[in-house]
């Protein structure tokens, strides 16, 4: 079996009062939930995680595993999918590139890189200025995509 010791769930499509029971289920020590309920974290006691800010759109923390000492950031990442309504993800996203800690950015950031990822339906997720703002954030941090 696998040893996890940090999951994220985005858009759980469940009661936040739910929350402790999806924990005992996936065996985690502690959860944590954002503003809207949309973003769920669950870590076990090997992990040190304190939680640097929860908005609607995102949760970052500060982590530390018992086994490795180096400090890292990361930020669950759940975006709206309108431009004028990221607005608030890509200029907190902007500030925490200056930090000079280790950071990791993972979620759903309901954008398209180019109309080609989508398949069907409308384009409606395709938004230029998005991805210059992403652009913007990740070419100064050196990003790295998975």
């Amino acid at each position: 079996m696998h040893n996890l010791s940090m999951i994220a769930i985005l858009e759980p499509f469940a009661e936040n009062t739910q929350i402790n029971k999806y924990k005992i289920q996936l065996n985690m020590d502690k959860a944590f939930f954002n503003k809207n309920g949309k973003i769920w974290i669950f870590w076990n006691e090997d992990m040190d995680c304190h939680i640097i800010e929860a908005e609607d759109q995102h949760i970052t923390c500060s982590l530390e595993h018992i086994e490795v000492k180096d400090k890292f950031m990361i930020s669950f990442i759940y975006a709206k999918c309108k431009d004028h309504i990221m607005r608030p993800l890509w200029d907190k996203l902007l500030q925490f590139s200056t930090n000079n800690t280790p950071w990791c950015t993972i979620g759903d950031f309901n954008v398209m890189t180019s109309t080609e990822e989508k398949q069907g339906g409308y384009n409606d997720h395709y938004l230029p200025g998005a991805i210059n703002e992403l652009r913007r954030i990740k070419y100064g941090r050196g990003w790295t995509k998975l």
